[in-house]
């Protein structure tokens, strides 16, 4: 690969150019995740909304002619206005440290080739995780404190967070009545073993049953995150939607909630695949986090039928189960919550962006910018999106026990 012989700010934006292009961004979505790599992709977020029809009812049909032609009445459906949301990440590179790689090009391009792509790999994560959740944000609820050392409810969820992030904490869901506007703490420690977050300093007022977020993730402040399938496929009672009142027609509007953590892992899914059917479904897959894929293949043993070559065109790792009603591909993803299976019709779900998702900013032809504050260069990247569901009752929420 040829590269410019001197380092300056000119040499590192044709660096950038030559090391991401679109196709190679376009490619690291395919990895790790099985939700984000296998869910359509398309630009097609034009305007201020995009407008997804759901339908809810066809008409009636009678043994009498007089009768039908008397009751007709259109196919009813509802309309959700889906709006995007932001996502962006920001890598810096220090003006000295470009100056001491003049005399060895090669080395600085493997730092910026570092540090970009671990950019985009923070924003990979972070869709994969929305893809699962509400449009609260929240990257947690708060089981038990010790001073400033937070055990969390699903200790999975730790992964949610990175050391150095700034957090705050709030006790509702969406981000709403903060314990101390004013305080953001730093995360020092992650222990994935014991599911617990250190931060520089315990919050003032934090309780357990708090929830954590991301300074400036809360939807509260009209950010908020993607709607994932908890918004869409609603564990309890739905709310509004997207402009839409879901009441009228909750398993229709809002999927199937399967509530029972007595059965097994096995019994839900084709408890599952039962009521799909009622609302028209035909399910094909079934996300969970791998610590419950395991446990569900525990539960089968012998009668797990395995995929050797994987599943989907990335080459997951899968296994099939069979129901009654259709044969369902179980993928073990870490950005499922623990406590949570989905089983569902993937051709439904389509994750809608506006230009290529996501993008190095590369507005007025700059891929790099001088930091005005410091002496640096900066690398932006971004995505608008969201991702919307053209038939949530061919879906259901399974809520599982924990996984260990």
């Amino acid at each position: 690969m040829a590269v410019p012989t001197s380092v300056n700010a000119t040499s590192v934006a044709a660096m950038i150019k030559e090391l991401y292009p679109q196709r190679r961004i376009d490619r690291m979505w395919e990895l790790h995740y099985p939700l984000l790599s296998e869910i359509k992709k398309s630009d097609r977020f034009d305007g201020r909304s995009l407008h997804v029809p759901v339908e809810t009812d066809h008409p009636a049909v009678s043994g009498a002619f007089a009768s039908a032609q008397a009751n007709y009445f259109a196919t009813s459906s509802e309309s959700f206005e889906l709006t995007p949301v932001d996502l962006y990440g920001v890598s810096r590179i220090v003006s000295k440290t470009m100056r001491q790689a003049r005399s060895n090009t090669g080395a600085f391009v493997r730092v910026l080739d570092r540090e970009i792509e671990n950019l985009l790999k923070a924003m990979r994560k972070r869709a994969a995780l929305a893809l699962y959740r509400d449009q609260g944000g929240s990257l947690g609820q708060v089981a038990s404190i010790d001073t400033a050392t937070y055990t969390l409810v699903n200790k999975t969820d730790v992964a949610n967070f990175s050391v150095g992030a700034l957090v705050f904490l709030a006790d509702e869901s969406d981000g709403g009545t903060p314990r101390n506007s004013s305080q953001d703490e730093q995360v020092t420690a992650i222990d994935f073993t014991a599911g617990t977050i250190t931060l520089a300093a315990a919050i003032t007022g934090d309780e357990v049953g708090d929830y954590f977020f991301v300074v400036g993730d809360d939807s509260t402040a009209n950010l908020g995150s993607a709607a994932g399938l908890e918004s869409w496929i609603t564990p309890s009672t739905p709310g509004a939607l997207f402009g839409v009142t879901r009441t009228s027609q909750p398993e229709r509007l809002s999927g199937h909630k399967i509530t029972d953590t007595s059965m097994s892992i096995h019994e839900a899914i084709q408890e599952a695949a039962y009521a799909i059917s009622f609302t028209g479904g035909s399910p094909n897959r079934a996300y969970m986090n791998p610590l419950q894929m395991k446990n569900l293949a525990n539960e089968l043993n012998t009668q797990v039928v395995r995929d050797p070559g994987g599943t989907g065109k990335t080459g997951f790792s899968g296994f099939n189960v069979q129901t009654a009603v259709s044969t369902i591909t179980v993928m073990g993803d870490p950005a499922c919550p623990e406590t949570r299976c989905f089983v569902g019709d993937l051709d439904t779900l389509e994750l809608v962006h506006l230009d290529p998702f996501p993008h190095i900013v590369e507005d007025d032809d700059l891929r790099m910018l001088r930091v005005s504050n410091a002496d640096a260069v900066e690398v932006r990247a971004r995505g608008w999106w969201n991702m919307l569901c053209t038939a949530p009752g061919h879906w259901a929420n399974i809520t599982l026990g924990a996984a260990r």
